[in-house]
């Protein structure tokens, strides 16, 4: 029973919260349009970025592409089973190497992944 309640109060409570946000001002706060796309950044943008937001960069960047991740696998060589997190790393340090050493910084990541991988 208690279960229910909450659940029910939840579903009523967002409606609410949605309308005081609009009321507050919020609303401009609120995105509603996609995300940027990765790809379209470039190395100086990637150079500018925390360690933590890189990793977040290359693992949209690689997204649900297994043909992608094998291929990572191989260029990084690392063994068959090696987990995502790993070669998402391994992606973002081989970014990060050729974005500091090889110009120019207006490549965009997209095309520095596709010449990687």
């Amino acid at each position: 029973m208690k279960r229910s309640v909450t659940t029910s109060l939840g579903v009523l409570a967002l409606p609410a919260v949605l309308a005081a946000c609009q009321l507050g001002g919020l609303e401009s706060h609120v995105s509603t349009s996609p995300a940027p796309d990765p790809g379209a950044m470039t190395c100086a943008g990637w150079l500018q970025v925390s360690e933590g937001e890189r990793l977040t960069l290359a693992d949209q960047l690689v997204g649900a592409s297994g043909d992608l991740l094998e291929r990572i696998r191989v260029r990084q060589h690392q063994p068959q089973g090696t987990a995502r997190d790993i070669l998402i790393r391994d992606v973002v340090g081989s970014l990060t190497k050729n974005c500091e050493v090889w110009p120019p910084r207006e490549r965009s990541l997209g095309e520095l992944m596709d010449a990687l991988y």
